[in-house]
Formats: structure tokens, C-alpha cells, sequence
């Protein structure tokens, strides 16, 4: 290979190195919406039952983010999924994809052991809503980290 051809390799070489770091952009990394212990204390202002939970949860929520406790701060933004829970007052959960019915069910809201913490209890298992609820202003927090599972946040938009 002679000194000019060197040259372009080189030069390619670079161009692809810059190419990919400037591509690499901390922005793209997705952060969680409200941290464990700011929904823990937002949450803890208020005087939770369940009925009160039950109220809160009727509506519309959109699945926005997930984390696993084995990958801690390697969470996905999941808005452009567009999972969305239905619930509704009748007890009936309702879960779309795309605006597509994929999944029905019936839910009432439960004591965690003998806390201030309440969970879903529901006829059929439903991905994304195990754990510990978390309630703070339109930001609902399946917390499921505590026992080694996923923490799954909402943003309600009904």
C-alpha cells in the first residue's frame, strides 16, 4: 500500500471513529421519571386505602419506563410502545397495544403483608403491574425492584 492510499484508509478511519462518537450522545441514555425514594415520599404525603388507590388508578395510564433491579440505571424509555392499562371502575383492566385490545382482566387493589402499601391482586397474571404501588400526582410506580423484579412507571393520560 503506498503513502497516499495509506492516507485514505487513515482518513476513512477517522471519519468513522468521529461519526461514532458524536453518535454516542448521553441524551439518548433514558433516565427514570421520579427516583424510588422521591415516589416513596410523595407518596407517603398523602393517606393511602384501598379504596382510595382503587380511585386513583381508574383511567387511563401509559407504560413510560422500565427497570430491572439486575440492571440498575439501564432502564428503557417504553413510550414509543404504546402500552396503555385501562382501568375502570367495574374492576375491569383492560390493556392496548397500538390502540389494539390485547389483554382483559378483573383487579381489585390489596394490602402488601400488613403495610401501608397496597398491590394489584388480579384474575389473570398481567406483565408490568407486580409490586409495591406508588402514586405521585399524574405518575403511578409498579415497584417490584424491593424483591429482585422490575419497577414499571406510568404517566396517566385519561
Amino acid at each position: 500500500m503506498n503513502r497516499l492510499e495509506m492516507k485514505g484508509v487513515i482518513i476513512v478511519l477517522l471519519s468513522v471513529f468521529i461519526f461514532i462518537f458524536i453518535g454516542c450522545d448521553d441524551e439518548d441514555v433514558s433516565k427514570r421519571p421520579v427516583s424510588l425514594e422521591n415516589m416513596s415520599d410523595c407518596y407517603r404525603q398523602n393517606e393511602w386505602n384501598e379504596n382510595i388507590i382503587a380511585k386513583e388508578l381508574t383511567g387511563k395510564w401509559q407504560w413510560i419506563y422500565t427497570e430491572n433491579f439486575w440492571a440498575p440505571d439501564e432502564g428503557q424509555n417504553t413510550e414509543n410502545e404504546n402500552r396503555v392499562f385501562e382501568f375502570l371502575s367495574d374492576s375491569t383492566l383492560n390493556v392496548f397495544v397500538k390502540d389494539e385490545l390485547v389483554e382483559s382482566t378483573q383487579w381489585m387493589v390489596a394490602p402488601v403483608n400488613s403495610s401501608d402499601l397496597f398491590k394489584l391482586e388480579l384474575d389473570e397474571p398481567v406483565q408490568y403491574l407486580y409490586g409495591q404501588i406508588f402514586l405521585c400526582d399524574k405518575i403511578l410506580l409498579f415497584n417490584d425492584s424491593y424483591r429482585d423484579g422490575t419497577d414499571n412507571y406510568f404517566r396517566k393520560i385519561e
